[in-house]
Formats: C-alpha cells, structure tokens, sequence
C-alpha cells in the first residue's frame, strides 16, 4: 500500500490498461488513497469508456476521495 508514486507512473499504468483492455484482456488493479485508509481496494477492469481533457475518473462504488492511484496487480510480462 505504500508504493511510491513516482513522475509518470500513473499515466504508463492508464496506458497500459487501456492497451490490455483493447486486446480483449480484463486488468487486475489496486486502487488506493494512501496516506488516507478509506480505499483500499483490489478491481478488475474489463471495460473502459474514454472521457473528455479534463475530466476525472467515475466515482467508485459512492466512495468519495479527493485523489487516489491504481497499481497493476499479479502483472509479469512472462505471462
């Protein structure tokens, strides 16, 4: 849950789903709002709907946070 966020990573890991995704292949993540612990939650994408410059993610499940980041989880380019 502490991983660091470092520059970038949050853009490789939306290209990456989106990729994953467009080839038909659902995408494990892990969405959290660390430092806070009010979502703390693992995903599986298997769809997506892009949105217009600007706009910010869907609301997840009525969970209100401010800022949150999503990790690949059990991802390995081995499999």
């Amino acid at each position: 849950m502490t991983f660091p966020s470092l520059p970038g990573q949050q853009e490789r890991v939306a290209r990456e789903t989106v990729a994953e995704l467009r080839a038909g292949r659902p995408v494990q993540l892990f969405v959290t709002d660390f430092p806070r612990i009010e979502l703390n939650h693992s995903v599986l994408a298997f769809d997506y709907r892009a949105s217009g410059p600007g706009q910010g993610p869907a609301p997840l499940c009525g969970v209100v946070v401010p800022r949150f980041r999503a990790f690949r989880q059990y991802y390995s380019p081995l499999f």
